[in-house]
């Protein structure tokens, strides 16, 4: 039910990803209360882990934006595109590397950290050797996707643990989830083997 609230408000253009994250915390609350598990104690238990989350993401987004000021003012992003360039690799070569990369990363940060640190740097990288930057900006969030199924640290992994009746072993959750890690990693090479699948909706709505 709150998922339905949260992305069918976003889809039907009733509010921005910000508003409809507040539509699933009020929702939350709301059924919380009719359930009447309500009390002090969890709000301050949510408001304490909320602050922790927030806080990290913070301090993130912070030093990647530092990292980022620093490698553009002493030239680091442009001599990384020099050499990736240099090494004259195709871009479909390029791209396979990416998916490599993506995937190890994938295991040790989520996907916000994931963004904030590799983006600036990546997409000189991509637009030198002429990648479409729209079909890039798919393929990364896709690749951000297949780090929230990666153990260990994969966050939905954490997410259906906690929601499991009866808890169980985190393994179990583990296992279930490869199967759909590899699923997604082939999705990601047909990505890059045909475009247009991440380009065919921009298109149309461009009217090309």
């Amino acid at each position: 039910m709150i998922f339905g609230i949260v992305m069918g408000s976003i889809y039907g253009g009733l509010a921005t990803p910000t508003e409809s994250a507040a539509l699933g915390v009020m929702a939350a609350f709301w059924f919380v209360w009719r359930n009447r598990r309500l009390n002090w104690d969890l709000l301050v238990n949510c408001f304490v882990q909320s602050a922790k989350t927030t806080g990290m993401v913070v301090l993130v987004i912070v030093c990647a934006l530092l990292l980022n000021v620093t490698l553009s003012m002493t030239g680091g992003t442009q001599a990384v595109t020099r050499w990736v360039t240099g090494l004259g690799l195709s871009a479909t070569a390029l791209m396979l590397l990416f998916v490599l990369f993506y995937v190890i990363l994938g295991m040790f940060m989520d996907a916000m950290s994931m963004l904030v640190l590799t983006v600036p740097v990546a997409v000189p990288m991509v637009a030198a050797l002429g990648i479409d930057p729209i079909w890039f900006g798919v393929f990364v969030v896709v690749m951000c996707e297949i780090g929230l199924i990666t153990p260990p640290v994969g966050m939905n992994l954490f997410v259906v643990q906690g929601v499991r009746k009866g808890g169980g072993d985190f393994n179990d959750v583990v296992q279930g989830a490869l199967p759909f890690v590899l699923i997604m990693i082939v999705f990601a090479g047909l990505l890059i083997l045909v475009p247009d699948i991440a380009l065919l909706l921009p298109s149309l709505s461009a009217g090309q």
